[in-house]
């Protein structure tokens, strides 16, 4: 926990049980990953951010950046309680999932509560054709 000084607010985790809040299957078929994310009060109204990103190398591209964006999706205005998320692929991804059959995904969770520090999860995900 972080120490308070007096007269500042304390507040918690925007996260209802820590990271096991987060519910992602690591493999999914189809050109959207789905998920869901367990808020608590803390979190509430607060924001929302998933980002999905694959290697440049699995987009064949030339000289390739370690990391290329290929979904996101951004709420805000969250209410405590269990938040889904559906994140569809961007035309580089859906191109390359059509071509490879599949897809090595990260997904990167950033929630930002109102009050408090933001909480970052990262998790792997295969998507299928």
């Amino acid at each position: 926990t972080n120490p308070t000084t007096p007269g500042e607010p304390s507040y918690g985790s925007p996260l209802e049980g820590g990271f096991r809040a987060l519910k992602l299957a690591g493999s999914q078929r189809g050109s959207t990953v789905h998920g869901s994310i367990k808020m608590s009060q803390a979190g509430s109204g607060g924001r929302l951010e998933v980002g999905l990103f694959a290697t440049g190398a699995s987009l064949a591209k030339a000289g390739h950046p370690a990391q290329v964006r290929v979904g996101r999706l951004v709420r805000s205005s969250l209410k405590a309680g269990s938040v889904s998320f559906s994140v569809p692929l961007n035309a580089k991804g859906k191109s390359t999932l059509r071509g490879h059959r599949h897809l090595a995904l990260t997904v990167k969770i950033t929630l930002t509560p109102l009050h408090g520090a933001a909480v970052t999860a990262t998790r792997r995900v295969f998507v299928h054709a």
